[in-house]
C-alpha cells in the first residue's frame, strides 16, 4: 500500500474508532428492524418491502390489481406491527 492510501486508510480507521458508540448504535438500530421484519408474516413482509422498494401505493394497487386503499390499510396495518414490536421506536411515536 502506497504512503497515502495507507494514510487515508488510516483516517478512516480512526474515525470509526472515535464513532465506534455512533456505528453500534446504529448496528443495533438495523438489527432490531431486522427482528420486525421477521417477525412479519411472509406476504406482509413482501407487501412491506414492495412497497419499501415502489413508494407508489397508486402504482402497488396497480401491480397487484387492488384498490389503492386496500394497499394502504394492509400498509399502515404492517407499520403499526412494526413498530409495536420496537419499543424504542413505541415510545417515540407516543413522545410526538
Amino acid at each position: 500500500m502506497n504512503d497515502d492510501r495507507q494514510t487515508q486508510f488510516h483516517l478512516i480507521e480512526e474515525e470509526y474508532t472515535a464513532r465506534k458508540g455512533v456505528f453500534d448504535e446504529d448496528d443495533a438500530r438495523v438489527r432490531r428492524c431486522k427482528e420486525a421484519l421477521r417477525r412479519l408474516s411472509g406476504a406482509d413482509r413482501r407487501l412491506f418491502i414492495l412497497y419499501a422498494d415502489i413508494g407508489s401505493v397508486r402504482k402497488m394497487s396497480q401491480m397487484l390489481g387492488v384498490s389503492k386503499s386496500t394497499v394502504q390499510n394492509r400498509v399502515t396495518e404492517i407499520r403499526r406491527k412494526i413498530i409495536e414490536s420496537m419499543p424504542q421506536a413505541r415510545r417515540n411515536q407516543e413522545n410526538e
